[in-house]
């Protein structure tokens, strides 16, 4: 309290940490390209989940997260899916409490990168009912 009676800095910013969160920024992707490029891969994802007799979690698109598919269907289907994805190296979420049996999630995250979310595609082609 010394400092701050003499109008002096009690707390130095740590320069060092800031200048190594510019130097990585600046070799990141811009958030608007990073927000197209998970938005391009939502509408991939919708589009092979309309083949399938499952239901969005938000009927509403606009109410629809582009990070998070969150899809309701019988327990006989949503283990389907999911095996199929488990053979394949892939783990998808399920739903919560009572939804656990008849829910699936798929995270569409940017440090998913683009070959695991063809091999999600890939996948989904080739499953049938």
């Amino acid at each position: 309290f010394d400092l701050a009676s003499k109008f002096q800095t009690i707390n130095t910013p740590n320069v060092l940490n800031l200048y190594l969160l510019h130097s990585v920024l600046k070799r990141r992707k811009s958030i608007t390209e990073i927000d197209g490029w998970i938005r391009q891969r939502e509408q991939q994802i919708w589009r092979q989940l309309q083949r399938f007799p499952v239901q969005a979690g938000s009927t509403a698109p606009d109410d629809r997260l582009p990070t998070v598919f969150c899809c309701h269907a019988s327990p006989e289907q949503i283990r389907k899916i999911i095996t199929k994805w488990a053979e394949n190296g892939l783990i998808v979420g399920k739903g919560y409490g009572k939804t656990i049996d008849t829910t699936f999630r798929i995270a569409n995250f940017p440090q998913h990168d683009e070959e695991q979310f063809e091999r999600l595609i890939e996948i989904l082609q080739e499953i049938r009912f």
